[in-house]
């Protein structure tokens, strides 16, 4: 690490207000493991190379340049920021399109949502390869579910960040979606309590679209140590453009059930069931009230209904074949469960325990339970808490045997390894995208 990095600078320049949030973060997670599977994504305005580069002073005098761009972490589940330096600017420089990216080792992230990765990323879309075409499929449906309909968050550096580091300020930039009402060069957006707030329509922007990304940009600058001066700006950029270059492969009612299980997520927290979203009963009707509001906004004739008829819809139309991927699951108690990322990576490792923790585990609320409480003895819910090796060893034992009578399934030692290690993470991206 650089003697004055971005990470320094970002803290300098934050008034204290904006200090207590970052340290907030910084407290429950001290450092936040990236992790190596990446989704890069095209946003108008916001993404471009003429447009990320910033100048930060290192080392006293000298100005030193880091480019940001953000970046779709698979293991936060959330958008972060992508430090990165000028020996990739041709990688990271050209025309962003959608693409997943692996790199060799995890990234290393930063409270205030800043990445960084040493070495070049291997584009895994650039392969033609069958299964690297499904990886961006997958990748690109968990972006799509990372936003929600817009909100205020009580924390700035919580859920989707995007961060240009400045001299003197910050500029951040929260990325979410909605669904937009345009009406004679005049449009309204619905938030995430479903009320509807007006916005400034730019003339560039496709009008005939039903939902789009609304970006919040806010820009702080420090005054003094106990004053910033706060700026707001929303604008509406288009979920995708006509020319294909942006992520355009889900129906309208697909979108619109992933925004509204988003919102639900952020807004609801079960510390002993932490994987639950809500019942599927909750979700039809938030669903049925957004069928509603759309009609009457648009005055329309004809029906509008985009809930769902059964249950087993929110699997089907999140799943892929490859691997028995599915992204939701509802359980034996109509409790909607997310399947986050960190769990999804195991199908590729080893699908037979994938789908015996999917079958066995989130879809069965009681066993549920029973594996997270199982997994709260390795202090899941507290990262300062250290264990000795030895009483590491012991503990690992136990829970491979309890949860092994669970899966009715003998897991290996590295097995049980890999899946606490996962569920911790599972439990950090909870924290850090709470609203």
């Amino acid at each position: 690490m650089n003697d004055y990095d971005h990470e320094t600078h970002l803290i300098a320049i934050l008034c204290d207000k904006y200090k207590e949030q970052y340290y907030e973060i910084k407290d429950k997670i001290n450092h936040i493991d990236g992790g190596n599977i990446v989704y890069f994504f095209n946003i108008k305005d916001i993404v471009g190379p003429n447009i990320i580069k910033r100048i930060f002073p290192w080392k006293g005098n000298v100005f030193n340049t880091g480019m940001f761009i953000p970046i779709y972490d698979s293991r936060q589940d959330r958008i972060v920021t992508l430090k990165y330096w000028g020996k990739f600017k041709d990688f990271y420089q050209q025309e962003v399109s959608n693409k997943v990216v692996k790199y060799y080792k995890s990234l290393y992230c930063y409270p205030s949502g800043i990445c960084e990765y040493e070495n070049k990323g291997k584009v895994l879309d650039d392969m033609k390869n069958e299964e690297e075409r499904i990886l961006t499929e997958i990748y690109g449906t968990y972006w799509v579910s990372s936003l929600s309909l817009p909100y205020n968050e009580s924390n700035i550096f919580r859920g989707n960040i995007y961060i240009y580091v400045g001299n003197e300020f910050l500029s951040i930039f929260k990325i979410y979606h909605t669904f937009v009402n345009i009406h004679n060069d005049e449009a309204e957006y619905l938030d995430a309590n479903l009320n509807f707030n007006k916005i400034k329509l730019y003339d560039n922007i496709d009008k005939d679209l039903i939902t789009y990304l609304l970006i919040k940009k806010i820009t702080i600058e420090k005054l003094s140590n106990n004053k910033c001066k706060i700026n707001y700006e929303y604008f509406l950029t288009e979920y995708y453009n006509r020319s294909g270059r942006y992520y355009n492969k889900m129906d309208i009612k697909s979108r619109f059930v992933l925004m509204v299980l988003r919102t639900m997520y952020i807004t609801r927290f079960d510390k002993d069931d932490f994987l639950k979203i809500g019942s599927f009963q909750e979700l039809n009707n938030y669903m049925k009230r957004i069928s509603e509001l759309i009609q009457k906004r648009n005055n329309s004739l004809i029906k509008i209904n985009f809930y769902l008829a059964d249950k087993e819809d929110i699997e089907d139309i999140f799943s892929f074949n490859h691997h028995n991927i599915k992204i939701f699951v509802v359980d034996n108690k109509d409790n909607i469960v997310f399947i986050g990322p960190e769990i999804t990576n195991i199908a590729f490792e080893d699908e037979q325990l994938y789908n015996l923790l999917i079958d066995k585990i989130f879809k069965n609320d009681s066993n549920r339970k029973k594996f997270l409480q199982i997994l709260s003895q390795f202090s899941l819910h507290n990262d300062k808490f250290k264990l000795g090796v030895e009483v590491k060893n012991q503990l690992t034992l136990k829970i491979k045997d309890q949860l092994s009578k669970i899966l009715n399934y003998n897991l290996g030692y590295e097995e049980i390894g890999k899946i606490i290690n996962k569920m911790k993470n599972m439990y950090k991206s909870r924290l850090l995208n709470m609203r």
